[in-house]
């Protein structure tokens, strides 16, 4: 797990090759938060599927924190 310095305005995943587009389009029309199919880019890592998640992933899944337990 790494931090991804570049801008993207929504959650991207990257293939680095013909082989695993299908996987990625899969995975992409699993989780309709995936905004973007793309080739992978320079910095990522070429011999697997990378997704970098974005501020939208947030927001439509939240923050990540737990909520604080009551009692």
């Amino acid at each position: 797990i790494a931090n991804y310095s570049g801008e993207l305005t929504e959650t991207t995943i990257f293939y680095p090759d013909e082989s695993l587009l299908e996987s990625a389009e899969a995975l992409a029309a699993q989780f309709p938060e995936i905004g973007a199919v793309e080739p992978t880019i320079a910095g990522l890592a070429r011999n697997r599927l990378v997704l970098i998640v974005t501020s939208d992933w947030a927001e439509t899944h939240g923050d990540g924190e737990q909520p604080a337990e009551s009692g």
